[in-house]
């Protein structure tokens, strides 16, 4: 249990919290929500003890041990395995680790996580920063610490490995402190929900959604009650003016004087600023915005990302790119901005086509010299500053906010300043690349609601499951077959094709090691592995030869099978020619047809779990 006590923080003239208190009891798992700025990472920093408040005490139980994300911890292993491994065992303070065959636990995390038995082996270094992310999430998860605290944890991890992640931590069977903008995955793994609001917390068992009806009910009752109050001290005061002057009301007057006094009507709730996106669609007169014929990419030609995409897109599509990080989402966006060129196909644009497009913040275009009003002057030059000020302002950058340099916005500020450059041109078409990343679960229901009312066309990029079940009327699905087209809602895609079979997120039952394993493990293993590392590997090395042994045995019996197709076929054939049966001949020549594209199909199999072997 964590208790939190008055506890009061604030940066300068700038107040983020004052005189706040509540605690997270025992095997409870609490959502916190909040406008940016509000001091949500604020109040994480401090329990975890990197941050310190003004004001205020924060008590847990002896021996309780709270744990967050470490952003910067280094890779002292060879192998993703044996980097988590390794962190594993010394959490559990013992010099041999977990128990001989628990292995599999550390397997399941990392799988769980989005790293296939290929990447097991692979140095933690070649990994890009997300995925070193969610290996420094997988020893987070391992080491169950009694209250776990997560700080948008879905920033870094694609929708799979998100679905896993809801489910894993709905069995957390200790505590959790959550932040997150993604409010489906909130709603799905929380018991509680608490809000930073007004300088405050407010805490209810439930979901976000019970939260803000709690918090708009109160507000409504406040701002009823201060009229109802202001209305009676307008009718005490009348009264006051009245009988003022009457000696036989004068003990009156004076009990409507002491009435006022006691009954001063609460203060206006300060307006809290919403952010407001709206885009500009432009006139279309045509069939389709962009046309794609076969359209393929790859970086090399033997790792071809997507191939044979086929599709149109017009005026009024909202897709919504899904799939597994690393299948080429963002790189078909970027093929699609004219950033890449295809591989392969062809890709038509209407001859009128206007397009805008928002890349991630680690690749953001703006000038980081630029004051927020210059960068969106140098973008659109002529546009009024007034303009261009109320613009900044419905990004909720007013005043001297709209001064800021660019070198010293926050991740979710930059994203903001690229969406109005967005919005102060009309387009036809948005290419929006994880636009909801780095804002609130406010500013993500705004989006969406601009996203919906926009008249153009809009492809983007997110794993914000919400998000997607709100705006997307088509999806583009990358998954192991490449890229394919859903004609139909994200709600719609998870009924009827869904991602197939999820991994199960129960750490309480062992798996199966995937036929999948390295191959060569033993062979490529760096001298720096332990001998309990070594006997890992060799043991997936046996499990990965037995497995390929009964897919070749597997695929030869296909094979066989087959064949004796073919040698009935020709004899039923050779019979039909003989008796002058055109019919039968006919249904005999398209039978092997499809046998001869059957058998050429598994001789590509077969020679494929052969390389397997080698």
């Amino acid at each position: 249990m964590l208790k939190v006590e008055n506890l009061s923080k604030a940066f300068g003239p700038q107040k983020l919290m004052q005189d706040v208190s509540f605690a997270i009891h025992k095997k409870e798992r609490v959502g916190l929500v909040g406008r940016n700025g509000h001091g949500k990472s604020t109040l994480f920093r401090i329990v975890l003890g990197m941050d310190t408040a003004d004001e205020g005490l924060i008590d847990w139980p002896k021996n309780y041990i709270i744990k967050g994300l470490d952003q910067h911890s280094e890779i002292s292993r060879a192998t993703v395995f044996g980097e988590v491994w390794e962190d594993v065992c010394k959490q559990h303070e013992d010099d041999m680790g977990m128990d001989e065959g628990e292995e599999w636990k550390v397997e399941k995390m990392l799988m769980g996580l989005g790293f296939s038995y290929e990447d097991l082996l692979r140095n933690p270094k070649e990994f890009s920063g997300g995925f070193q992310m969610r290996l420094r999430l997988a020893k987070l998860l391992l080491s169950e610490p009694d209250l776990l605290m997560l700080d948008e944890p879905t920033n870094y991890l694609d929708i799979i490995s998100l679905r896993w992640l809801a489910r894993f931590l709905r069995s957390w069977k200790k505590e959790l402190f959550l932040v997150t903008h993604d409010r489906d995955f909130m709603n799905q793994v929380t018991t509680h929900t608490m809000a930073l609001h007004r300088l405050g917390i407010k805490k209810v068992r439930g979901d976000s959604g019970k939260l803000y009806s709690q918090i708009e009910l109160e507000e409504e009752t406040h701002e009823r009650t201060r009229q109802n109050l202001i209305k009676k001290q307008a009718q005490q005061e009348k009264f006051i003016q009245e009988f003022r002057s009457g000696a036989r009301s004068a003990g009156l007057v004076q009990s409507r004087i002491k009435m006022l006094e006691k009954q001063k009507p609460p203060k206006k709730l300060k307006k809290i600023h919403e952010i407001k996106f709206q885009f500009s669609s432009l006139e279309f007169h045509g069939n389709w915005l962009v046309e794609l014929e076969e359209v393929a990419f790859g970086f090399e030609k033997n790792k071809i990302l997507f191939s044979d995409l086929t599709s149109e897109i017009h005026m009024g599509d909202r897709i919504g790119i899904v799939g597994q990080n690393g299948r080429g989402k963002s790189t078909f966006l970027r093929v699609m901005e004219k950033q890449l060129e295809k591989s392969a196909g062809r890709i038509r644009w209407h001859k009128s086509l206007e397009k805008a497009y928002f890349g991630p913040y680690s690749e953001s275009p703006l000038n980081k010299d630029n004051e927020i009003l210059k960068e969106l002057a140098v973008f659109y030059p002529g546009v009024p500053e007034m303009q261009l000020r109320r613009l900044a302002a419905s990004m909720m950058f007013e005043g001297r906010m709209a001064h800021k340099k660019i070198s010293v916005l926050s991740g979710g500020e930059q994203s903001r300043v690229q969406l109005a450059k967005m919005m102060l041109n009309p387009q036809h078409l948005l290419l929006l690349d994880e636009p909801t990343n780095h804002l609130d679960i406010e500013s993500v229901e705004a989006l969406s609601d601009a996203l919906i009312a926009y008249e153009g066309a809009s492809i983007f990029v997110s794993h914000n499951q919400r998000f997607l079940s709100l705006v997307a009327n088509k999806l583009l699905v990358f998954d192991d077959n490449g890229a394919r087209l859903f004609n139909g809602t994200y709600d719609e895609f998870l009924k009827d094709d869904g991602w197939g079979e999820e991994m199960d997120a129960d750490m309480g039952e062992k798996i199966v090691s995937s036929p999948e394993a390295p191959s060569g493990l033993v062979e490529t293993v760096d001298k720096g592995l332990t001998e309990k590392e070594r006997k890992y590997l060799e043991r997936e090395q046996k499990k990965r030869i037995r497995s390929i042994q009964g897919k070749l045995k597997k695929a030869e019996k296909e094979i066989e099978t087959l064949e004796e197709k073919m040698v009935f076929n020709k004899e039923k054939l050779e019979k039909a020619l003989h008796r002058g049966e055109r019919l039968k001949v006919n249904d005999c020549a398209e039978e092997a047809e499809n046998i001869n594209k059957a058998l050429g199909e598994a001789y590509k199999r077969w020679e494929k779990i052969e390389k397997e072997m080698e």
